[in-house]
């Protein structure tokens, strides 16, 4: 998988960050992009791991909402849950 540069054309909302015993932070953001529309952007202290586009700001927090669950179920503790503004 390639790694892309964080490049933030527009507007980044956080949505949620776990963390495991080991310390690591997993982060998942929204990033509002110009050209692209929505793309819901998983990270590992800091790098990239996964991207994912979404046309609606639901199809975006649907997928963020089953990926925090199923990190949840593996392990993963909730630092900061899926914000309010995230949702809405």
């Amino acid at each position: 998988m390639a790694i892309r540069a964080m490049e933030h054309v527009g507007r980044v909302i956080q949505v949620w960050s776990l963390t495991d015993v080991s310390h690591r932070t997993l982060r998942c953001v929204l990033e509002q992009q110009s050209s692209t529309g929505l793309v819901l952007v998983v990270t590992i202290d800091a790098v990239e791991v996964a991207t994912r586009s979404c046309t609606t700001r639901s199809e975006a927090m649907g997928h963020a909402a089953f990926l925090l669950d199923r990190l949840m179920a593996d392990g993963w503790i909730i630092r900061h849950g899926m914000a309010h503004a995230a949702l809405h």
